[in-house]
């Protein structure tokens, strides 16, 4: 499944630690994020951490990484005033040889993306974006596409979650996962 290729290209180190999830806006590629970040065996190889930054259209990169140095304990005084750039300096000498996961969610610009890489080479990023070409710029080979659910797979996921809906108003059921 995605999810176990996801799963072991984070876990496997080098650049295929790079890895970006593309797709329609809604698709799942946040959830796979979410699921990904709270796996047992992620947790476990990536022992110091997960930081995670959700980005949008407007973001606000300073209180991002604001807020990475305070789950860091990096000395706020010494950073206060800064630009986005010494905090990412900051935060990757901090990081150095530590093993984090770094999820940078919903990126819309590239360069915003990369002011948020600042692990070392123990760490292994994880992109969420609807945009092709920044997945592929910020992972090259670790770029993945999440297609949606076909008509079928709706169905099937719609009838683990209500079951008696799905049931009781198959054709409608049908008609709202074709849809969509």
């Amino acid at each position: 499944t995605m999810l176990h290729e996801l799963k072991q290209r984070l876990l496997s180190g080098g650049d295929v630690a790079l890895t970006a999830l593309n797709g329609l806006p809604g698709v799942g590629k946040t959830a796979l994020a979410t699921q990904l970040s709270y796996d047992a065996d992620i947790r476990t190889h990536f022992y110091d951490g997960v930081l995670w930054a959700s980005l949008g259209p407007h973001p606000h990169i300073l209180g991002q990484l604001g807020r990475w140095g305070t789950l860091l304990h990096i000395s706020l005084q010494e950073l206060s005033g800064q630009t986005s750039e010494a905090w990412s300096s900051a935060i990757h000498s901090f990081i150095g040889s530590r093993r984090f996961l770094l999820v940078i969610d919903d990126v819309w610009n590239i360069e915003d993306a990369l002011l948020c890489k600042v692990g070392g080479s123990n760490c292994a990023y994880l992109v969420t974006t609807r945009f092709p070409q920044i997945a592929l710029h910020f992972a090259g080979n670790g770029a993945t596409v999440v297609h949606e659910l076909s008509e079928d797979d709706s169905v099937a996921l719609l009838m683990r979650l209500a079951q008696d809906v799905v049931i009781n108003e198959e054709t409608t059921i049908r008609q709202l996962a074709h849809s969509v």
